[in-house]
């Protein structure tokens, strides 16, 4: 976030939309920036928080934004890791046009490529990880925990993708490659999927311009720590998301500065 909004003033927007925002963690930081903003995620159990003074929680599904908010509402529309998981995410995007006002930015945290090739590379010393720390109950890794919903929501809503289920994965499959991470059909077109031209591409079919795409941070994708290996991996210019900073072609946004300077 900081990568990203570090340069903004608190308070430089009126009204934010966050689509996504999964258990609200996020919103809290954002908050910062917005003098209103409306935190959205389509399910209610993991989006469970009370209104504040600056922040409205809704539960609404990001394909439907459209129908719900009114067109040129919102100076910002912003999502962390949310489009690779939507079906119809061009939906999202035609509606995310719609509703962000002609002057707006809206800003989408995606994993990309290096992410994808990163969690196949290590899925199998994961497992080796995983399986040798429970029979020696712990001792080699002190594994970070998940968010406190993980568990449970993943059970009830068969993870992160819950407009589509869970898909059955073939024996062989399961032991050499990690499950499709959105809803992309399969491994080779999820790799294609999160390909920087190719969302800029999707973004400007939607009436977009791309002012800026911002290299967040590495991560393994498995919670290994390694905070020293992290960092070596950004200085030479490895990273494992992007922040892509989009305004509506045509016309000049005033908060672009922010992000591009």
């Amino acid at each position: 976030m900081d990568v990203v909004f570090g340069r903004c003033p608190e308070k430089l927007f009126n009204r934010v939309l966050e689509l996504g925002a999964g258990d609200g963690f996020v919103s809290t930081i954002l908050a910062k920036y917005a003098r209103q903003l409306v935190s959205t995620d389509i399910n209610p159990e993991r989006l469970n928080r009370s209104d504040e003074d600056t922040v409205t929680y809704k539960i609404c599904d990001a394909e439907e934004i459209d129908e719900i908010f009114k067109d040129k509402e919102f100076d910002m529309v912003f999502s962390c890791s949310l489009l690779e998981h939507l079906p119809d995410y061009r939906r999202t995007l035609r509606g995310t046009h719609k509703v962000l006002a002609d002057n707006g930015i809206s800003v989408h945290f995606m994993p990309n490529r290096c992410w994808k090739l990163t969690t196949i590379l290590l899925y199998i010393p994961n497992k080796i990880v995983v399986a040798t720390d429970k029979i020696l109950a712990g001792r080699i890794f002190k594994r970070r925990p998940g968010h406190k919903w993980f568990r449970p929501y993943k059970q009830r809503y068969q993870g992160n993708n819950p407009k589509i289920g869970r898909r059955r994965q073939f024996f062989l499959t399961k032991l050499f490659l990690p499950r499709v991470h959105g809803a992309s059909g399969s491994t080779i077109r999820e790799f294609i999927a999160f390909g920087k031209k190719q969302w800029i591409r999707e973004f400007e079919s939607a009436g977009f311009r791309v002012a800026a795409v911002k290299k967040l941070g590495f991560n393994s994708g498995y919670g290994f720590g390694c905070d020293r290996l992290r960092k070596i991996m950004e200085r030479v210019g490895l990273h494992t998301s992007y922040a892509f900073i989009v305004c509506k072609d045509n016309t000049d946004s005033k908060y672009a500065a922010h992000f591009t300077n």
